[in-house]
């Protein structure tokens, strides 16, 4: 498995505390609790040329069926190396 794409809401049987504090740490990665998280493996991340981490992206948005317009496409900068290679 390369990745997933899961809600951002916290999902599972837990209880109210478990789910508050689950909500809590999403909300202190990322700011605010996203209608999706995607999840891809690392490792994979790194090797994958720019096509394919950006044919990822929009399979995982699209399973998670985020309502977007827009499409990921790789950029021509690639002096970036934390991998933001793809635009929206």
């Amino acid at each position: 498995m390369i990745g997933t794409a899961e809600p951002g809401t916290p999902q599972g049987a837990m209880g109210k505390w478990g789910r508050a504090k689950a909500t809590l740490q999403v909300t202190q990665w990322f700011g605010t609790v996203p209608d999706f998280i995607i999840t891809i493996d690392a490792e994979w991340w790194l090797q994958a040329s720019d096509a394919e981490a950006c044919a990822l992206g929009n399979f995982a948005r699209r399973r998670a069926s985020a309502p977007s317009p827009f499409l990921l496409t790789p950029t021509q900068d690639h002096s970036n190396t934390s991998r933001s290679l793809c635009q929206f």
